[in-house]
């Protein structure tokens, strides 16, 4: 069984893999330098490091005030309880 995680874009209720920083629309958007310090920071510190941890939350300030992307129907919430 997969496990899921809400996306960690301000407002964003998408359901999201555990392998997944941000769903795909938020993605989309951030910053290449976001994004490459997210990945560089999974793949050599892994998930959780300092490292990762301050790219993450780089990455959910630079996506505050914004508007959260439509969400493309196969990627909406889960149903609850699921």
């Amino acid at each position: 069984m997969k496990t899921l995680h809400q996306c960690p874009a301000p407002g964003c209720l998408t359901r999201i893999q555990s392998h997944e920083a941000f769903c795909r629309s938020h993605w989309q958007v951030l910053p290449s330098p976001l994004k490459k310090a997210i990945l560089e920071a999974w793949r050599n510190q892994g998930p959780m490091s300092e490292a990762h941890v301050a790219a993450m939350d780089a990455a959910i300030k630079s996506l505050s005030g914004r508007a959260t992307p439509p969400t493309p129907p196969n990627l909406r919430p889960l149903p609850s309880g699921v």
